[in-house]
């Protein structure tokens, strides 16, 4: 009875503690569940588990289209035509989608990656560019950051009267003094890109340790642009597209300085200092944004120099606003009405202007009025991208044909204007004339010896073993032309069906840049009238100087 009593204790009292202790472990338990719940919604409520989100969502988006392009790509046969077409739609698609331009993407991609646009890449370009920007656009919209589809740098210009024709030399000022400094940034840059190439101990150490020179870069330019520092003489707070909306603003900025700013000026106050002037503020910020954009486009991490240039563009533009507001604070009279002056207009020229004097291109005017979303300024903004391309483009290369150059890839060079020797070179004095050939009479051993002895991609075949002569063929823009417009690498030259020469890109490029190489010689000066001479003699058809006889 004893140890029943016992058991009968133990039991109780176990069931009495299964009901007392249990609850609590599981409330212990529920607690620690929640906390870290809680806590891994927090840290993925912070930026940097988004950063790193993306970056893996990124590796892996491009690791597929990479893969599915490889695959896709294995049943084209005539890859390599194509290739150029996608390049160009590619080009106006990341311009329409980072900012939202459709337009000027397509115009921009045509100007940059081509002499000669094939037309039937229009609907295309167009096609891929308004869809990308369009998906750009509502994403922007769906995460709050704007209420509609609207420009990315929208301005409030007046209509009515945006600026009076005794502006127009302040316009043209700008746009000559945008192609000057837009071809010293293009030669900053390579001067920067070559002072790192050259074989140096400093340059042997950097390209072993890459991370260096790109944190070097990234150090500097912070501890320059610091706010509380030196930054706070250049408006090193804002970002990128803070400052080129406070550039657009239709706030006169020297009219406000030393007084208590106004309620709607927002984060263009950045620019206003007690101690320092306005001038000297725009002064300021672009000469140090010239030198920091010169050198941080050379650094080996995927960035655009677009962006910094309109800028710089951007601030010099309202820099030589501030001073025209300046000289006239009264505004300019007309009809009876005055009419102030509008910095944030100069400002959007100054843009428009400078972009195109780097990148040799005028569609840079049609971007900028999707940017701003008005076509008030469109007359001086049309003036001053073409006076500062006709200025850049005698000077220097554009920024992308510069990187081409110092990177030495095949590229065909442009033919200038006044350049009149060009003009008078003839293919026979370009073109490599002991070709390696087959016929049918080739017998195994000639075609392994061929293959042996040469590196060429492509050996052509012709019907007979002679070679006869032929007349001169002038390269003239028609050549320059069939280049272009076909991507050739190189061109054989035949006379009446036969094969008697080959002409390279190479050697065409040495031709038009004026410069010799070995195996090519350019004509003597007086050769153009002998040839006249001999040419009035001949009773040869025409035909035979066209560059029909040119086969790719």
């Amino acid at each position: 009875m004893t140890e029943s009593l016992s058991w009968e204790h133990f039991f109780h009292s176990a069931l009495l503690d299964s009901l007392t202790v249990s609850p609590l472990k599981y409330v212990c338990i529920a607690d620690c569940l929640a906390r870290i719940q809680r806590y891994i919604v927090t840290k993925l409520g912070e930026d940097w588990i988004f950063l790193v989100l993306l970056g893996l969502t990124m590796a892996l988006v491009s690791w597929s289209m990479d893969y599915a392009s490889a695959k896709s790509l294995q049943g084209i046969e005539q890859y390599s035509m194509c290739l150029f077409d996608i390049l160009t739609v590619g080009c106006a698609v990341g311009v329409g989608c980072c900012f939202g331009t459709p337009l000027g993407g397509v115009l921009f991609s045509i100007e940059v990656t081509s002499t000669y646009f094939a037309v039937r890449n229009y609907w295309r370009g167009y096609f891929a560019a308004t869809f990308s920007a369009f998906i750009f656009r509502v994403l922007s919209v769906w995460n709050k950051d704007s209420v509609t589809i609207t420009a990315l740098f929208r301005t409030n210009f007046r209509m009515d009267f945006p600026f009076d024709l005794q502006e127009l030399p302040a316009f043209a000022i700008i746009g000559i003094s945008c192609g000057f400094l837009g071809a010293f940034f293009v030669y900053l840059n390579r001067q920067v890109v070559l002072i790192m190439r050259r074989p140096t101990a400093l340059t042997r150490f950097l390209t072993k340790h890459r991370l260096i020179y790109p944190g070097a870069v990234t150090l500097i330019i912070a501890s320059f642009t610091f706010p509380p520092g030196f930054g706070q003489f250049m408006a090193g707070e804002l970002m990128p597209r803070e400052c080129i909306n406070s550039l657009f603003d239709n706030f006169t900025w020297t009219k406000i300085s030393g007084s208590p700013a106004p309620p709607g000026l927002g984060r263009s106050a950045a620019w206003l200092h007690p101690q320092v002037s306005v001038f000297v503020i725009l002064l300021l910020f672009f000469v140090m944004k010239f030198w920091m954009s010169a050198v941080s486009t050379t650094m080996p991490v995927p960035s655009g120099a677009f962006m910094p240039v309109f800028t710089l563009g951007a601030a010099f533009g309202r820099l030589v606003g501030e001073i025209m507001a300046t000289l006239f604070p009264n505004g300019i009279l007309f009809d009876g009405i005055v009419y102030q002056i509008l910095p944030g207009g100069y400002a959007v020229i100054g843009a428009a202007a400078m972009t195109g004097a780097v990148t040799h291109t005028v569609s840079t005017a049609v971007i900028c009025f999707e940017l701003t979303g008005q076509i008030s300024h469109i007359l001086p903004m049309m003036v001053a991208v073409i006076l500062a391309n006709m200025v850049a483009q005698g000077l220097q290369p554009s920024l992308y044909d510069s990187i081409i150059q110092v990177k030495k890839l095949p590229y065909l060079p442009e033919l200038g204007i006044g350049h009149i020797s060009k003009y008078n070179i003839f293919v026979e004095d370009i073109m490599v004339k002991k070709i390696k050939f087959l016929s049918p009479q080739s017998t195994y051993r000639e075609l392994n010896d061929l293959l042996e002895s040469t590196s060429l991609k492509t050996i052509p075949l012709v019907d007979s073993k002679g070679l006869c002569w032929v007349n001169k063929i002038l390269c003239r823009h028609i050549t320059h032309t069939l280049f272009s417009l076909l991507g050739l690498s190189h061109a054989y030259v035949t006379s009446i069906g036969k094969l008697v020469g080959v002409v390279a890109l190479k050697e065409l490029q040495k031709a038009i840049e004026g410069s010799t190489r070995s195996g090519v010689r350019l004509r003597p000066p007086l050769a153009s009238f002998r040839d006249a001479r001999r040419k009035a003699k001949n009773n040869i058809s025409g035909s035979t100087y066209k560059l029909n006889s040119i086969q790719c």
